[in-house]
Parts: C-alpha cells; sequence; structure tokens
C-alpha cells in the first residue's frame, strides 16, 4: 500500500522501530495514532495486530488487514494458520533414501520454517559427496539468499534518514518532541513542562478538567451574584472619588467570595472570566452616568480594581 501523506509514513517508520526495540506499550500507542488519523492505513493495522496481547483485538486487526488488503499473506496465515505435508520419499531400489530424497525433504523443512531459498551452485542432479559437503553448501546458499534480501530501514551514517516528524497542532513545524503520556510529536510552542516531563495540550487540559466541577446551576448563581453586587458596586464605589482607591479592590473580592460560598467553591474552567464580565456590564449604565457627571477619578479606580479582584479570587 503505497500512503502518501509523509506524516503518516513518518509515524508508521518510527512505530516500527519502537516495536523492535522490544517497546510495546509505546509501539502500539503509535499504531492506534495512526489509525485514528488515517483508519485505512493496512500497514498500521497490521503493526497492531502483531504488537497487541490480546488475542480478539489481535484478531480483529487482522480481519481489518484483509478487509483493506484481501490477499495480504500475512494476516491470511495468521488467522488460517495450515501447516504443509512433508513430500513423500521414494525409497530407492535397495529400500534406503538416497541423497536426492534427504534434499529434498531438508528444502521442505527450510520453505516451512520460513527461509529463503537460493539456487544451487552444484550441478544439477549431482549430489553432494559426504555429510561435510552436504553442511557446507546449505551454508552457501543461506549465504545468498541473506546477501539478496533487502537491507533492513535504519537511520545512521550511509543511511537515507527518516522521515520528519510534524507538530500535531503545528502541521508546518517540525519536531523530535513527544509528548511522555499519549506519545503525540509536539513542538516547542505546544509543549509544557511537567514534573513527569513534557506534554502536550490536550493531556494538560484532560488533567485538568478534573478539578472543574462546576455545574451549570453554579454559573447561573455566579451570574446572578456578579449582577446584583455589579450594579450595587458600581453605583456606591465611583461616588466616593479618590477613595476608590482603596474600596474598588474590597469590592472585587467580597463579591468573589460570596460567589464560591454560595456555589460551594466548586471550580469552573469559565467561571472567572463569566462573572467578571457580568459583574461589568451590570454597572455599564451607571458607569455612562457618571461619566456624564464628570466623576471621572473614582470611576476610573473602580473599573482598574474591581473586576480584576473578583477575577482572581474565583481563579
Amino acid at each position: 500500500m503505497d500512503i502518501q501523506d509523509p506524516r503518516i509514513r513518518s509515524l508508521l517508520r518510527q512505530a516500527d522501530r519502537v516495536a523492535e526495540t522490544g517497546k510495546r506499550a509505546a509501539a502500539v500507542g503509535l499504531y492506534r495514532q495512526i489509525i485514528e488519523e488515517a483508519p485505512d492505513t493496512a500497514l498500521a493495522w497490521l503493526g497492531l495486530a502483531q504488537t497487541v496481547t490480546d488475542p480478539a483485538e489481535q484478531e480483529a486487526a487482522y480481519q481489518r488487514v484483509l478487509e483493506l488488503e484481501p490477499d495480504n499473506a500475512v494476516a491470511q496465515a495468521a488467522l488460517n494458520p495450515a501447516e504443509p505435508s512433508p513430500p513423500e520419499a521414494e525409497p530407492s531400489p535397495d529400500g534406503r533414501l538416497s541423497w536426492d530424497d534427504l534434499a529434498a525433504s531438508m528444502a521442505w523443512a527450510d520453505e516451512a520454517l520460513g527461509k529463503s531459498t537460493a539456487k544451487e551452485k552444484s550441478e544439477p542432479g549431482k549430489p553432494p559427496a559426504n555429510k561435510a559437503e552436504l553442511e557446507t553448501e546449505k551454508e552457501s546458499q543461506a549465504l545468498t539468499a541473506a546477501e539478496g534480501e533487502p537491507e533492513a530501514e535504519v537511520t545512521g551514517a550511509g543511511q537515507e534518514p527518516a522521515e520528519p516528524v510534524y507538530c500535531a497542532k503545528h502541521p508546518r513545524v517540525e519536531t523530535s518532541l513527544r509528548c511522555n503520556r499519549c506519545s503525540k510529536p509536539i513542538c516547542s510552542r505546544c509543549a509544557q513542562l511537567t514534573p513527569v516531563g513534557y506534554r502536550c495540550p490536550d493531556c494538560i487540559r484532560e488533567r485538568e478538567d478534573v478539578f472543574f466541577n462546576a455545574t451549570p446551576a453554579d454559573y447561573i448563581l455566579a451570574g446572578v451574584v456578579g449582577l446584583i453586587l455589579g450594579v450595587v458596586f458600581g453605583v456606591i464605589v465611583p461616588w466616593i472619588g479618590f477613595f476608590a482607591l482603596f474600596v474598588a479592590p474590597a469590592a472585587g473580592a467580597v463579591t468573589g467570595k460570596l460567589i464560591l460560598w454560595i456555589t460551594g467553591r466548586r471550580r469552573g474552567r469559565w467561571l472567572p472570566l463569566a462573572t467578571t464580565v457580568i459583574f461589568v456590564l451590570a454597572g455599564v449604565p451607571i458607569f455612562l452616568i457618571y461619566g456624564l457627571l464628570g466623576s471621572i477619578f473614582g470611576l476610573i479606580f473602580y473599573l482598574l480594581m474591581a473586576p480584576s479582584s473578583l477575577y482572581y479570587t474565583l481563579k
């Protein structure tokens, strides 16, 4: 199967190298990532089938390989194992096996074990003179077969370098860094350092979601409290002029503490921002009135300090 996407090719080659080193868990993660991005990649399904330990999942992966490539010999052999029967040896006139029969049996054994065969260098029909000559001929055939096999793909001196890996969030940014939890490629802009290593934004967000337990009702309660106190403090604090410099932070903190008490101190990812916006919008009509009356100093102190104090109290 010809894979056109360079990113999928790069991930597949990396997954194969990881599997060869014996790191099954990491290899399974890479194969699953490839399948998630390109479900019709038969080589990824085949690699997953050869790496997972669950027999049911392994069989399902082989079945998927045959759906994509019905002629895939590896998947067919794995799902339908069949051992070839040895050829029947014809005895010689004196009742004993000849050297030809012995060589044919050994060739069948090599083929059954999956070994490559090569053309015999000796003259056709001429059996080896003795056992030592037979072993020498077998070694020569094995060496010839090994020389004819393609070299394994490795990255090193004199070999073609591996294709570059690109960041999952920024497809045009080349990187060699991976998330230590999901093995997803990440660039320096996405990588976030944790006590256990670099992780991607998705894994960080997934871990943070555990601490955000606010319900929709909490958002409604926080919005109502922010709206009421936004009107109250919007009327009182800017009116006191210069003293708003000291009162405005307390107004925001009091609003935040009251919201935390009403919501049971439950946290929400967007709760601080949403409440602060409502708190400010509640006083917009009052701000316009103060601006027309010329009470600028108290209004500036209030807008700078009260919303920021509320936000960081809820944060």
